[in-house]
């Protein structure tokens, strides 16, 4: 009886890992397919997918600005505030902290989940 719980458990949790990693195949081919439509780009791994990403959204985020001060519009039309895009912006430090998480692990192997 135990060894057929523990087969249903570890067949349990090798359904739930395979179906983790097709999500996984499948948000980063998006995030990929999105890229793609800013910045033509043909980056070889994901931590390189997230990183161009990463820079992209930076990138935009501070056109956006720009955009916005040429416009002359703010935030809850407040005048002299800093205009903040909606995307998440990464500071440097957070940056470089996700490009060594990544390194992390894809050294381990780059399966079933970051580390």
């Amino acid at each position: 009886m135990d060894n057929q719980r523990r087969s249903q458990g570890s067949q349990n949790r090798s359904d739930l890992q395979r179906d983790y990693r097709e999500r996984e195949r499948l948000a980063f081919r998006n995030l990929l397919g999105a890229l793609n439509e800013v910045e033509r780009t043909d980056p070889c791994s994901r931590r390189e997918i997230l990183r161009r990403a990463a820079e992209c959204l930076r990138r935009l985020g501070q056109e956006q600005i720009d955009l916005q001060r040429q416009l002359g519009v703010f935030p809850n039309n407040v005048v002299g505030t800093e205009s903040r895009p909606e995307a998440i912006i990464l500071s440097d430090e957070d940056f470089e902290w996700l490009q060594d998480y990544l390194a992390q692990w894809e050294q381990q192997g780059g399966t079933g989940g970051p580390p």
